[in-house]
């Protein structure tokens, strides 16, 4: 999902030559988080974010500011119940830290001249 994410906050007007901002994530851990209802769960994720910037550097000297930034965010995860023994599946978030998507999860995406990509689809998970 996180990487859904990263794709769904990425997009390039001009191919390299910007604006634009292509997202990776990397670096995930994840820690089970509290565990006090039966039908729900929780995970605390902590996750490393790469953000590529775009832009003409014709006539610049320098790095132009266009050197990656990595930064490390955290977010609680939840997970619900499918009926009443069913699997778990994940509860989209509509905000990820780091992560300004372009398009909610569950639509697809058209990052221009890095593709378009599907929806997020929850997959069932076994607790």
């Amino acid at each position: 999902m996180l990487t859904m994410a990263a794709a769904h906050a990425t997009y390039s007007a001009a191919c390299v030559d910007g604006p634009g901002v292509r997202f990776v994530v990397d670096e995930v851990l994840v820690c089970p988080g509290e565990q006090g209802n039966p039908r729900s769960r929780q995970v605390d994720v902590r996750f490393r974010v790469g953000e590529f910037r775009e832009g003409d550097t014709r006539g610049c000297s320098g790095d132009c500011g266009m050197k990656p930034r990595f930064a490390t965010y955290e977010a609680t995860l939840s997970f619900r119940r499918a009926g009443e023994d069913g699997p778990f599946q994940i509860v989209v978030p509509g905000v990820l830290p780091g992560l300004a998507l372009r398009t909610p999860l569950h639509l697809a995406h058209d990052g221009d001249c890095y593709g378009k990509i599907g929806p997020f689809v929850p997959a069932d998970v076994s607790w």
